[in-house]
């Protein structure tokens, strides 16, 4: 089965409707439904949804977008734990201080 990547942009516009891409949102959804594509999402992803929308005409949009997230079998959610947020961090900071005395060096010149 085929997948697609869900970010938090795709979310907002399909249970948000004044977004302005609510429309195209739900049919693309409807056209990967209709190609029994799969869904791949992060906890994060949808916790940023749920604090774009924390205000409160929002809240039951909110609960009841995570409530389908959880009764669906087409929407698999990868929970983001510290190791794996830890490395691509860990990463940025070496490469920034690899690189931070050549900038600094190139400031002066």
């Amino acid at each position: 089965m085929n997948k697609v990547f869900i970010d938090s942009a795709a979310w907002l516009a399909l249970v948000n409707k004044n977004d302005e891409f609510h429309e195209k949102a739900k049919e693309v959804r409807g056209n990967l439904f209709k190609e029994k594509v799969g869904f791949v999402t992060t906890n994060q992803i949808i916790i940023e949804v749920a604090n774009t929308l924390s205000k409160l005409r929002f809240k039951k949009v909110v609960v009841k977008l995570i409530e389908s997230i959880e009764k669906s079998k087409d929407i698999n959610v990868i929970f983001i734990d510290e190791e794996i947020w830890w490395c691509p961090i860990l990463a940025y900071f070496i490469n920034f201080e690899i690189f931070l005395p050549q900038r600094r060096r190139a400031h002066r010149d």
